[in-house]
């Protein structure tokens, strides 16, 4: 993965390709490499990237993050299933839907995967808003040249009233207004 170049540059001491394929040569699944992948992926995937990022995110913003499937029993139960159970074709957690699917609305247990967004539709009907009408009505020097600002308007009028959504476009003018601010 890293050059050895580039790995005694930044003095990183350590041979991830070597490392990474000690995991799977060690892993007991030789024979299987969708399971060896799996299991890479709990012992390096997990605590050096998915896990970290949570745990910095959940910190900074004063959270306590659980993660109950990560039990150890659990995770060993999850590893003794054979592999069909793990995986339906492509379909993944294939058994813990079907579980899930006798408790909690289908609708909910087979949908997709939804990320975490920010409230941006909800943040142009309140401060986002009152700072966006502040820049149109004490226009900064030369914005006015670059913005429309009664364009501006008509589309955050649009938005606040609920007839359309247009909070990415709002967020990007006022992205652009920040910037614009700080390098003016």
């Amino acid at each position: 993965m890293l050059s050895p170049d580039f790995q005694q540059n930044v003095n990183v001491g350590v041979d991830i390709d070597a490392l990474v394929q000690n995991f799977f040569e060690t892993c007991g699944h030789q024979r299987d490499p969708i399971e060896a992948l799996l299991y890479v992926n709990t012992v390096v995937g997990l605590p050096d990237d998915m896990l970290t990022k949570v745990d910095r995110a959940s910190m900074a913003n004063s959270l306590e993050v659980r993660v109950p499937f990560l039990a150890h029993p659990f995770v060993e139960f999850a590893a003794s299933l054979p592999l069909d159970m793990k995986l339906n074709g492509l379909k993944t957690k294939f058994l813990l839907k079907k579980m899930l699917a006798k408790h909690i609305p289908q609708a909910l247990v087979y949908r997709k995967k939804q990320g975490f967004s920010i409230p941006l539709d909800m943040w142009f009907r309140g401060d986002l808003a009152n700072f966006l009408r502040d820049a149109i009505e004490n226009g900064r020097p030369g914005l006015n040249d670059i913005l429309n600002f009664s364009g501006i308007e008509t589309v955050l009028h649009e938005h606040q009233s609920g007839y359309l959504n247009h909070s990415e476009l709002l967020y990007s003018i006022v992205f652009f207004i920040c910037w614009y601010d700080h390098f003016q």
